[in-house]
């Protein structure tokens, strides 16, 4: 494949994201977290969330942060809220895609990016102002630079711990958690990877908790709530069915994921079938 086959897929990507700036906020997390935003920049207040002057910790700071940081620099309206959801969803493809054409080939890292551009949920994501984007940025990186220590240099595992630690930021400390998963799965099915795995977990912990302090140490110094809300009901209670807002049974995630990535959702059985034959493709299943 040529340079002309990169252009029009990235002119595909492109298209995708016109007019993202033209309609208003209609999700209802979309204008909570307007609101909240606004009260912040009315205020100045760069460390404690608010709606209607009392502490809002539904999710961390850094959504707020990147769409503060667009208004700052004089990006109107939606287009400054949704902007760094944008730029996530952007970033996330080009990895995606540079990793897969340099660990496969041209023709696979384009197709993976069409593919996830195809995909109505993902898309959905990267054009809307929620965290979700940013934590898909994030979380991408921390796997993608994790397969690269693995397989190359440990070090890595620093920009691993580095992302994981912006990913706490956007949306809790669930991606660490998921993380640790991702860990056992790797020392399980992969065992020839093990040795390979003992360097850099004392300096990553301290880059990801360092990153995370930013604004978990100021907040909970702020707010007397702060562990009971935002730790024990925002995260810990969500697992537990607490989310009266969100009323969405575990299963229904399901049928959420098949359809908003489809029609390539329905094609993951036969992939399944043929490709696992790989370190790297088991890894990917993860």
């Amino acid at each position: 494949m040529d340079r002309r086959a990169w252009v029009l897929a990235w002119s595909f990507v492109a298209l995708m994201f016109v007019g993202f700036w033209s309609y208003g906020l209609f999700d209802l997390d979309e204008g909570i977290y307007a609101a909240a935003t606004a009260e912040m920049l009315r205020d100045d207040e760069w460390v404690m969330i608010t709606l209607r002057g009392q502490p809002f910790l539904e999710k961390p700071i850094l959504v707020y942060w990147a769409a503060m940081a667009m208004l700052k620099l004089g990006i109107p309206g939606e287009a400054a809220l949704r902007l760094p959801s944008v730029l996530a969803t952007i970033g996330t493809l080009a990895m995606v895609a540079g990793f897969a054409r340099r660990r496969f080939s041209e023709e696979v890292g384009i197709w993976s990016m069409l593919i996830l551009t195809s995909s109505a949920l993902f898309m959905m994501l990267g054009r809307m102002f929620t965290p979700d984007a940013l934590l898909i940025f994030f979380m991408t990186a921390a796997y993608l630079s994790f397969w690269e220590s693995l397989e190359g240099d440990w070090r890595w595992r620093l920009a691993t711990a580095a992302t994981l630690g912006l990913a706490t930021l956007a949306k809790g400390p669930m991606p660490v958690f998921v993380f640790l998963a991702l860990v056992v799965y790797v020392a399980w099915r992969i065992p020839e990877m093990r040795p390979r795995m003992r360097k850099g977990w004392v300096i990553g912990t301290m880059i990801l908790f360092g990153i995370a302090a930013t604004w978990y140490v100021p907040a909970m110094l702020r707010s007397d709530a702060f562990f009971s809300e935002f730790i024990v009901k925002q995260n810990l209670g969500r697992l537990q069915g607490t989310d009266t807002v969100h009323v969405w049974p575990m299963w229904s995630y399901l049928p959420v994921v098949l359809i908003g990535l489809a029609p390539f959702s329905f094609m993951l059985v036969g992939a399944w079938r043929t490709c696992r034959a790989t370190d790297l493709e088991k890894y990917l299943w993860a």
